[in-house]
């Protein structure tokens, strides 16, 4: 567990950036979702996930705020912004 909410925050904000990277993209991270997951979390353990390519059709701000608002995920953006 790490108790301090800047030090978990700042461990989420490390572990989601290092998964994006690994990945081969980059975060998306808005402070607002930052501090709700900080807040909701003891023991932060940043993972990659995907879904199917099909709801990359939908419009970016379609996907992105769902993954944000309805999922509290970290949207990774591919290298071209795509």
């Amino acid at each position: 567990m790490i108790a301090d909410f800047n030090n978990r925050r700042a461990a989420i904000r490390a572990g989601v950036i290092a998964a994006a990277t690994e990945s081969g993209g980059s975060a998306l991270i808005e402070d607002a979702l930052l501090d709700e997951v900080t807040a909701l979390v003891e023991w932060p353990v940043p993972i990659a996930g995907r879904f199917e390519q099909r709801f990359l059709a939908l419009p970016r701000e379609v996907v992105i705020a769902t993954v944000q608002d309805h999922q509290r995920y970290f949207p990774v953006e591919a290298p071209m912004g795509h």
